[in-house]
């Protein structure tokens, strides 16, 4: 595997655990930090799209325009509060979050890099009658239960968050699981990435019921 990662003006902190966990998790791919230019070819750009008063910021268009930058990524904690549509207009052709474990960081980036995970791909939520997943065969349920996954919360959180009890949400869990081919919660997290569910906010009014 050949991928080159560049860390732009990335917070210290977030930049060291970036560069930690790709090098326990894929030690053939390269990370670079860049405070200026970028002097090389790299294939990803990881940008916080977050300014220190935090609103959204044009950064990322000087990336780009860059013949050298493949891709740019919006790359922080708070990346998820910013609707992908202001990521995209400032020239963002992705977007993760700071908080994903090690491997899923790394699987994710790859899924970057080959196209797979984009803003433009990502679906934009429930309209009426649709949801995440719809087209794979996802009921409501499974659908709401894979975005909590994704969004890193457990079964017992699960079941507090669509008061549902916890037989359910393994129930639930199960019947997904075979439904999008997966047999582990980290690829159920990724999957969940790819195919756009984001963690609701409060239980939809169908869990309510």
């Amino acid at each position: 595997m050949s991928l080159t990662v560049a860390l732009v003006d990335l917070e210290e902190v977030i930049a060291f655990g970036v560069a930690a966990q790709v090098a326990r998790h894929a030690p053939d791919v390269k990370v670079v930090g860049l405070r200026r230019g970028v002097p090389a070819r790299v294939d990803l750009a990881l940008h916080d799209p977050v300014t220190r008063e935090g609103e959204p910021h044009a950064g990322a268009g000087r990336l780009a325009t860059d013949p050298l930058v493949g891709r740019v990524v919006a790359f922080s904690w708070d990346v998820d509060r910013i609707p992908v549509t202001t990521l995209a207009a400032r020239g963002y052709d992705a977007a993760l979050s700071a908080r994903l474990p090690g491997q899923l960081l790394v699987a994710s980036l790859l899924q970057v890099h080959h196209g797979r995970l984009t803003l433009h791909a990502a679906p934009s939520g429930r309209r009426g009658a649709d949801w995440p997943g719809r087209e794979q065969g996802l009921t409501v349920r499974e659908s709401d239960v894979l975005s909590l996954i994704a969004g890193g919360l457990s079964n017992h959180e699960i079941s507090v968050q669509l008061n549902l009890s916890i037989n359910s949400v393994k129930s639930y869990i199960r019947s997904a699981y075979r439904t999008i081919d997966v047999d582990s919660r980290t690829k159920a997290v990724l999957w969940g990435i790819t195919h756009g569910l984001r963690t609701p906010g409060a239980p939809t009014e169908r869990a309510r019921r």
